[in-house]
């Protein structure tokens, strides 16, 4: 399924707004730069999209370069989490959203979809930890 032309408009706005408010380009965002300010660039704009617009965390991951659904739905949470100590990327976040203006933003408590892959994220965690722990006691 494809974007519409206002979709496609709506994520244009956003990449613009975010490079405005950062210095990174829409290619470094959803390139796999690791440099601080370009992964933060890009967290920007996986929440603004994930927020503004009504779209599958898999549809976001192919508009950011083809990134998994896990990987979208763990840099919200990263934003989400970091936006409560990091006054200056909470502000920078809050000028983005009031930059994009019209529209109410996609309640972030109503969506099924990233409580679920939170949860899914969050068993994943102690599946790992499980392991880990159950191949030290194999080693001893």
């Amino acid at each position: 399924m494809t974007l519409t032309t206002k979709q496609e408009a709506e994520i244009a706005r956003i990449f613009e707004a975010v490079s405005e408010l950062t210095g990174a380009t829409r290619e470094e965002i959803v390139s796999s730069s690791r440099q601080r300010g370009i992964v933060e660039a890009r967290w920007i704009a996986i929440y603004c999209v994930h927020r503004r617009m009504n779209l599958s965390l898999q549809r976001i991951g192919r508009i950011f370069g083809g990134r998994d659904h896990t990987t979208i739905a763990n840099a919200v949470k990263q934003l989400k989490d970091r936006k409560a100590y990091d006054a200056t990327l909470a502000d920078k976040v809050d000028d983005a959203m009031v930059q994009l203006g019209a529209g109410p933003p996609i309640p972030e408590a109503s969506s099924q979809e990233s409580d679920i892959l939170r949860l899914l994220l969050d068993a994943q965690e102690l599946i790992n930890k499980a392991a880990a722990m159950m191949g030290a006691k194999t080693k001893s």
